[in-house]
């Protein structure tokens, strides 16, 4: 029973970091002045978390399938 919660939390976990990169994705294409001035840190991050939290969510993924493959 312990490991089916692991399991279902993982998968909220991966689903909650789809939803928050397509939210930072969204809302970093809806800030005007950031895209007015040349590139900066803060909007090269902005570009970047989107993508981090993806490729997170989905290795959280495949790991859940890999090890609930094995049990």
């Amino acid at each position: 029973m312990e490991q089916k919660k692991v399991i279902f939390l993982e998968i909220f976990v991966s689903l909650f970091l789809v939803i928050a990169g397509f939210f930072f994705w969204w809302w970093s294409h809806q800030l005007i002045w950031i895209q007015t001035y040349p590139p900066s840190l803060a909007k090269q991050l902005l570009d970047i978390i989107p993508f981090i939290c993806w490729g997170l969510s989905s290795l959280i993924i495949l790991d859940t399938i890999r090890r609930s493959r094995h049990n």
